[in-house]
């Protein structure tokens, strides 16, 4: 039987294997094209990282409005071998107002963290662009973003 998907529900993209530059710039890994969105429409980001597991720093981003947008997550990355992020941008009730929050994995499994990571404000109401970029402190680190998905929730 085929998976019936309710039209509130979009799939904006997928990336997979995704191997990072071998530099210390900020590097768009995955881009996401977000069309405007309603006062409590939903993204939901998903990351899975396979960083070469040592203790140079490495740092995925979500921004949304391009490279030089606003910043949602920047969790820093270290020692591990697999990493993953799962979170909710929820406009909240305008859409100039959000509020960001999920739980990661580091090797051992999910966090039950829920907690709020960030409030941003960014204006949705307009087609914008979310990207997932990589930053490493060590430019000769290995780090590959295995599977990138965005989801679009309509309220």
């Amino acid at each position: 039987m085929p998976l019936v998907v309710p039209e509130r529900i979009k799939l904006l993209g997928i990336v997979a294997a995704y191997t990072a530059p071998t530099d210390t710039n900020e590097n768009i890994c995955a881009s996401f094209a977000v069309p405007p969105m309603g006062p409590n429409d939903a993204l939901e980001l998903f990351e899975h990282w396979d960083p070469v597991n040592n203790a140079n720093v490495k740092t995925p981003r979500w921004r949304l409005s391009g490279i030089g947008g606003t910043v949602l997550t920047a969790l820093p990355i270290t020692s591990m071998e697999q990493w993953k992020g799962h979170r909710i941008l929820q406009n909240q009730g305008a859409t100039n107002s959000q509020k960001i929050w999920g739980s990661t994995a580091g090797g051992g499994g999910w966090s039950s963290a829920t907690t709020e990571i960030a409030t941003p404000a960014v204006e949705t109401n307009v087609a914008t662009t979310l990207v997932l970029t990589m930053q490493k402190a060590t430019g000769a680190d290995s780090v590959i973003l295995v599977h990138a998905s965005v989801r679009l929730l309509r309220a």
